[in-house]
Order: C-alpha cells, then structure tokens, then sequence
C-alpha cells in the first residue's frame, strides 16, 4: 500500500498541487474583488464572461479584467455633487495604473471600458479616446457604491483632510501677504510721524 494515495485512490500529489494553486489564487481572488475591475468589451473569438449592472442589465466581457485598481493605485477620490442630487465618483490615478489605463485604452477605442465592483457593473463607457490623464469619474446613477466600500471611504475621506489642510495654508498665506501690504503702506507713515514728533 502506497502511503502517497488518498483514501480513494486518487493521487495525493495532485491534491497537494490543486490545494497549492487554490492558496497560490486566492490572494489575486480577494484583490479583484475588492478592487474595481476594468474589463473591456468583448470581441468575437474571445473567452467571454457576463456581468451584470443592479438592474440585471448584462455587458460581455473579455474574461479576466484587464485592470484592478486597488487603493495603493488611487493618488485621490472626491465626491462630486452635479445636476440635482446626483453624485459621482472622482478618482485620480497614481503614475503606474495611469500608464497602464492609457495603454488599455489606447488599444481599445470604440470599445466599452465596463468599470466594476463586487462582480456588479458600475459603469460602462464607450472609448472614444485614450484616457491619459490618469482620472476616472464614476457617476452614482447605481447608487453611492463608494459608501459599501472602506477603502474608497478611507480615500475619500483622506482627500477631504487634505483639501481642508489646503484651504487652511492658503488663507494663512493670504493673512500674511495682507499684514505685510498693511505694514509696507503704514510703517513709512509711523516713521514720518515718528520723525515729526522728534523735531
């Protein structure tokens, strides 16, 4: 009797590899679901997937997202307020995932760029042109994804804190370039009348 067989009979290398590419694929699993996923539209002749909008409205996808961009991709994320009570998603792209954005759809123009989370569709624009300057806006028309989501919430509200640190620093530069002016335009005449009293 053979000590590397199951108790089936079945070889127990092969479960030892099948539970190594299982643990080996899980890490990439639990990123892309917590990732947005980018997928282009699908082609005749490729391996395509079905993804769904809240609706259950379906787009075609090219198996596999040509993206996932995670929170170390994203430089900022801010919510937008437009028209009306709707909201978008406004994320700015670090250097890395930009390049790689751009190239994705320099390749596929006229094609759908479909943008999603959890499996469910987010969004799915038509490519007109590449996008190379590394910013993605997500309108909320299939509700604030961004608040089911810690780390985009995590993002946003760090953009919020540095906006804030912003305004704050630029109303102190703006103080002291107004107490300096006050001061050139009064400091001669304190000097003159310092001089008249003097004499």
């Amino acid at each position: 009797m053979s000590l590397m067989k199951g108790p089936k009979g079945t070889d127990m290398k092969f479960q030892i590899l099948a539970l190594f590419l299982l643990l080996f694929a899980l890490p990439w699993s639990a990123n892309a679901a917590d990732g947005l996923c980018f997928y282009i539209e699908c082609s005749p002749g490729r391996s395509c997937i079905d993804l769904a909008y809240e609706s259950g409205r379906i787009e075609s996808a090219i198996a596999g997202p040509a993206q996932v961009v995670e929170k170390s991709d994203v430089r900022s994320a801010t919510v937008q307020s437009g028209p009306g009570a709707a909201q978008s998603l406004v994320i700015d792209l670090g250097e890395e995932a930009s390049d790689k954005l751009a190239k994705i759809t320099r390749e596929n123009v006229g094609k759908k760029l479909i943008v999603a989370l959890d499996d469910r569709i987010l969004t799915a624009p038509e490519i007109r042109e590449p996008v190379t300057a590394g910013r993605i806006i997500i309108n909320g028309e299939h509700g604030r994804f961004w608040e089911k989501t810690p780390w985009l919430q995590d993002l946003i509200k760090d953009s919020r804190t540095a906006s804030s640190r912003s305004v704050k620093t630029y109303v102190v530069i703006a103080l002291a370039f107004l107490i300096a002016a006050v001061l050139f335009v009064l400091f001669p005449r304190i000097r003159r009348a310092a001089q008249r009293e003097a004499e």
